[in-house]
């Protein structure tokens, strides 16, 4: 991690226990490592979170990281940052929602807290401003390992818990299809379009 994320000074890693390390920064500004989250390490999830110093080992709950969610098949009528705002908060906490500078684009995106250890929601119901029910579908970016027979991420369908019924596995509720590539391109365009 000294050598990935580019930090000023080192940092110190600690492990307290087996999978849960303690890392000390020395500098402010590496800090911002938490920004750049979700993080992986060979496809798995690496849960990061900020403690306090009155924070105890038993306490610590690692269970949230956020990441960027697209909202696929959204109406029109229906990309206000309020509309997004409710649709994403389905999921988790709603850290940030994207302002739409490029106009009738396919997707719509959020920032998202999820909790891991819950199924990845694929779809949503909700209505346009004519009180139509329409269906919303939700893609991650940079989504680590997850299971295609659960939808939990942590561990793939060899090591799934979860008993399956013969035949179910044609029709997985979860897939590849839920990854979605991480946008390029946004920062650039925001600057320009606010000159």
């Amino acid at each position: 991690m000294n050598q990935v994320s580019a930090l000023s000074k080192k940092a110190i890693f600690r492990e307290i226990e087996n999978n849960m390390f303690i890392i000390q920064f020395f500098h402010w500004k590496d800090k911002e490592v938490l920004n750049g989250r979700p993080w992986c390490f060979n496809q798995y999830l690496i849960l990061l979170q900020e403690l306090g110093p009155s924070v105890q080992p038993n306490d610590i709950q690692m269970k949230t990281s956020p990441f960027w969610v697209r909202i696929y098949n959204l109406p029109f009528d229906c990309r206000t940052k309020e509309h997004v705002t409710i649709l994403a908060s389905k999921l988790g906490e709603v850290l940030e929602v994207e302002d739409d500078i490029i106009e009738w684009d396919r997707s719509m995106r959020a920032r998202v807290m999820l909790d891991t250890y819950k199924p990845l929601r694929r779809l949503q119901k909700t209505r346009n401003k004519k009180g139509e029910t329409c269906w919303v579908e939700f893609k991650y970016e940079r989504l680590p390992f997850f299971c295609y027979k659960c939808g939990i991420m942590g561990h793939t369908e060899r090591d799934c818990q979860m008993k399956e019924d013969e035949g179910e596995e044609k029709g997985r509720q979860w897939g590849a299809w839920l990854k979605a590539s991480p946008r390029k391109g946004m920062k650039i365009g925001r600057k320009k379009s606010s000159n």
